[in-house]
């Protein structure tokens, strides 16, 4: 047959020639398998000469199905061209062809799927789903030294070690070849096993968030869960850890592959202006706790740490606490490092010696301590890491504010029991609230959105920025603050209290997200029930006098524990303008709008906008010289680098006679200088 009409090329038909013909050219690509050929030894091909259009007479002669033994389950049809990735090669084809299923979504291009078996009896060799053709153990062919790539982790292969087709160019390490097929993981035990699959399509890792394509995944069958190789095989050491600030149970995980900004602890370290750009995170800030039934995630610094440990080249053990200062010096290093520490964020401490050590420096040595032994036999860990991943049943875990709040072990199980009891929300108390008291969205807002759309974002005000850079504007109002006398400083009070009257106060989604429990009779923040706990110990019921309805006193017991739990963690020196303003605004809604008690948190703020406002003051006798000095010196720089260029202009303005060029163009300038572009 000489002539064919053919489904690739509807418009014309096609005719059959060889390449000694007249007008054939010497080379061409196939337009079925993509495959650039050199016509050799009188082979047919087709051919619709107006087109330029070129086939294989194989390809064109082709069964438009086949039953392939790389997918035996159902046939494979002949598909119109498209964009795809071959399930055999792994290869993507742009706008080809390719056999399909359209039922399980497997495609394999036309060369892959025509290709005639391949067979290795006389070689060591393996059959793995990924490819279609058997692997044998790698051979450098022909003495080439290509790079052999691993298809699972994308590392180079070794001859002799590891398997591979050369043909297809697909290589396995004899490790990623030898993977199980379905695993049951701990971080996912509800759904039964995870398959492990092929994938082209690039995935995150619902463990360590790694981004990947081309490779091997563990998957889950019901759901989106899906774990990278590594992930996937560290089925051992990842442990549930029990967070108070969390309704669910966490696992650490040691090294993820995108930094962690803003976490979700309601104590973070990161969440504070101040402290958010402290070293001590650039070292741990991959480490991390994870929630993942919610996505709930937890800096390693802001997290759960052992209690007590045991450092390597310290005799004695290491306890953990929030902050120190051993003295007024301001300058505070680690004993290990030799390095600053910040006093703020929290360390292992030797009482005895008075031994310090960042967090980070002792990670890599850590050993576990029991809690509840009488001597001082240690297990040994080699470090944190361990101690983490290892057996935590006999570990005391210590949380940011734990020694303040007094959270034992029972009070945090009693509390996760409640708090899995309960489905209200802080947001649900406020909408509770509303049909009684509509007055207060005149003194809240809150948002709307999805806290799975707003979680994390809690910009700092340009006023803190201000603040924390010492700008100009922030050096202007210092030195106003310079100037006050004590009725200044009366009206400076009066405006922060005044601030209530004046403005609304946004609650942010992490707090409207947050479960309520009941405490003696009040429903408050699970996170914030110790601290309830520990006003109602001391100052008794101080909403004894208030005539709101439950809803709205929980409401204001709540920003009131909110309060005394951020006055607690923060020092002084650290309070912002903005801090203390909304502090003001939290005392007097309950004091104005709801009647509580609260003369006892009104002298601490007395006092402690007294302390701010030196802290001011300080400023200008110490940093505000050095900045305005340095922005001196920069312009003076600045001033120089003018004059120089001052001095350039006048010397070219002063030359006599100028080049021939510089006067011609000069000249041109002057004289078509009110003329269009063309005239």
């Amino acid at each position: 047959m000489n002539q064919i009409e053919h489904w690739s090329h509807q418009q014309h038909p096609l005719l059959l020639r060889k390449d000694e013909q007249q007008g054939l050219p010497t080379s061409f690509t196939c337009e079925i398998c993509d495959e650039y050929s050199v016509a050799v030894n009188d082979e047919l091909y087709y051919v619709c000469d107006s087109c330029k259009f070129y086939v294989h007479k194989s390809c064109a002669e082709s069964p438009r199905q086949i039953n392939h033994s790389f997918h035996p389950s159902h046939p494979l049809a002949l598909s119109t061209r498209r964009n795809y990735y071959c399930d055999s090669c792994h290869q993507y084809f742009r706008n080809a062809v390719s056999f399909k299923c359209v039922q399980c979504n497997f495609e394999m291009d036309v060369k892959c799927a025509l290709m005639p078996p391949i067979t290795c009896e006389s070689q060591e060799h393996i059959q793995h789903f990924s490819h279609q053709h058997p692997l044998p153990l790698v051979q450098d062919v022909d003495n080439r030294n290509e790079t052999k790539l691993c298809f699972v982790c994308h590392l180079t292969c070794s001859s002799g070690t590891d398997y591979g087709c050369t043909k297809c160019r697909h290589f396995l390490h004899k490790s990623c070849a030898e993977l199980p097929r379905e695993i049951k993981h701990s971080v996912h035990p509800n759904h039964g096993l995870l398959t492990l699959g092929v994938t082209h399509a690039w995935f995150t890792c619902s463990l360590c968030d790694k981004k990947d394509g081309q490779t091997l995944l563990f998957k889950c069958r019901q759901c989106t869960f899906q774990l990278c190789v590594k992930c996937g095989m560290t089925v051992k050491g990842i442990n549930s850890i029990r967070y108070e600030d969390h309704e669910h149970l966490l696992c650490f995980l040691e090294n993820t592959y995108n930094k962690l900004g803003l976490c979700n602890s309601y104590d973070a370290y990161c969440k504070h202006p101040v402290l958010s750009n402290a070293t001590e995170f650039s070292h741990t800030q991959c480490s991390i706790f994870r929630c993942l039934d919610c996505d709930f995630k937890v800096h390693l610094l802001c997290g759960p740490l052992p209690a007590v440990i045991q450092y390597e080249y310290h005799k004695h053990p290491l306890i953990l606490v929030d902050s120190l200062e051993e003295d007024n010096s301001g300058e505070y290093y680690c004993d290990v490092c030799e390095t600053e520490r910040d006093p703020r964020i929290r360390l292992y401490y030797c009482e005895e010696c008075k031994f310090f050590a960042h967090v980070h420096c002792v990670m890599s040595e850590m050993q576990l301590y029991p809690c509840h032994t009488s001597d001082a036999e240690l297990i040994n860990y080699d470090q944190i890491i361990k101690v983490l991943k290892g057996d935590l049943s006999n570990v005391e875990l210590k949380t940011i504010g734990a020694d303040f709040w007094n959270f034992s072990e029972e009070a945090v199980l009693l509390a996760e029991k409640v708090q899995a009891k309960s489905s209200v929300t802080f947001k649900d108390l406020l909408n509770t609230a509303l049909s009684e008291a509509q007055w207060l969205t005149s003194d809240f807002t809150w948002d709307t959105s999805s806290h799975e759309e707003n979680k994390g974002q809690q910009a700092v005000s340009q006023s803190t920025a201000d603040q924390l850079n010492l700008t100009d504007d922030y050096i202007n109002e210092l030195l106003r603050l310079c100037r006050y006398t004590e009725v200044d400083f009366s009206n400076f009070t009066n405006a922060l209290k005044r601030y209530f009257y004046r403005k609304s106060l946004k609650i942010n989604s992490d707090d409207l997200a947050l479960k309520v429990i009941d405490i003696e009779g009040y429903k408050v923040p699970f996170t914030l029930a110790p601290v309830l706990k520990v006003l109602l110990r001391k100052y008794k019921d101080i909403c004894v006098d208030s005539k709101e309805s439950l809803a709205v006193k929980s409401i204001a017991l709540s920003f009131l524990c909110k309060v005394v739990k951020q006055m607690h963690s923060t020092r002084v020196q650290d309070i912002t303008k903005d801090l203390l303003q909304d502090w003001y605004f939290y005392v007097e809604f309950a004091d104005y709008r709801v009647n509580l008690k609260v003369n006892f948190l009104k002298q601490y703020l007395q006092k402690i906008t007294r302390a701010f406002f030196g802290f001011q003051l300080k400023k200008v006798e110490s940093n505000v010289p050095t900045i305005i000095s340095k922005k001196i010196d920069e312009l003076k720089l600045l001033q120089l680098q003018y004059e120089t260029k001052l001095q350039e202009c006048q010397k070219f303005r002063q030359t006599s006679p100028k080049p021939k060029f510089v006067n011609e163009c000069l000249n041109e300038a002057a004289k078509l200088e009110w003329n269009t572009a063309i005239s």
